[in-house]
Order: structure tokens, then sequence, then C-alpha cells
């Protein structure tokens, strides 16, 4: 300590490098933290996402597990409605029809996000519906 006391230019470099140690320990700690937060940040948008993609699992188990659509009146519905016609081909339907030859078809699948209401649904030829899988019908 004497040393510092007598040569005051060791004294001024001593100082600047506890200066300089504190001013590095300062940057790193605000590099950890924006590191932390941004850390923090993307883990709650893949949160986020994830839920989102839960809830749409869910919805669509609960789409697809409706039995309602399939009933003998819906087809008779859909039947008038489309005036006879397989939705994907345009082609004439038997009539009667049995559930073999002739099923209910999403317009929009809904693996895409279709829905149970008559609207999205058509009848179509069991060849028809079967080749044209989870596609949106045009």
């Amino acid at each position: 300590m004497d040393d510092l006391a007598a040569d005051p230019v060791l004294f001024l470099l001593l100082c600047a490098a506890i200066g300089l140690c504190i001013e590095l320990f300062l940057v790193m700690r605000r590099f950890v933290r924006r590191e932390r937060e941004q850390a923090r940040s993307r883990r709650q948008a893949w949160q986020r996402l994830y839920r989102r993609w839960v809830r749409a699992r869910r919805a669509h188990r609960t789409r697809a597990r409706n039995p309602g659509i399939r009933t003998p009146e819906t087809r008779c519905k859909l039947f008038l409605h489309d005036g006879g016609n397989c939705g994907v081909r345009s082609q004439n339907l038997p009539f009667p029809f049995t559930g073999e030859d002739v099923q209910i078809d999403y317009i929009r699948s809904l693996s895409w996000g279709g829905t149970n209401h008559l609207a999205s649904l058509q009848l179509a030829h069991a060849e028809c519906n079967l080749r044209k899988g989870n596609r949106v019908s045009g």
C-alpha cells in the first residue's frame, strides 16, 4: 500500500483497471439480463403456439365425434340440396342409396378446419370421396 501512495501513476493505473473491471461486470450483467428476457419471450411465444395447437386439436376431435351428421335425414337434405349430384364429379347419384355407394363428404375437411354444418357437407360417390381424401373440393 505504501507503494501506491508513493507512486501516483501506479495508483491511477490500478483505479483504471478496477474501473474497467466494474464496467465489464456491468456490461456482462446487462447482457445476461437481456438474454434471459429474450429466452423468456421465446419460451412464452412457443407456449402460446402450443396452447393454440392444443385448443385446435380438441376442437377437431369434438367436431369429428359428432354422430348427428350421419343420419338418413341429413342424407336426404343433402341429396335435395345438391340436386342428386355427386359433390366431387357432379355425376348423378343412385337413388335410393346406401352407405356403401354414397358417402357424406366434407367440402373442407375437419383436419383443415371444416365444420359439421350442412353448408359444408356434400354427398359423393364412395370412390370419389376416397380419391379426394382431405383436399378441399372446389
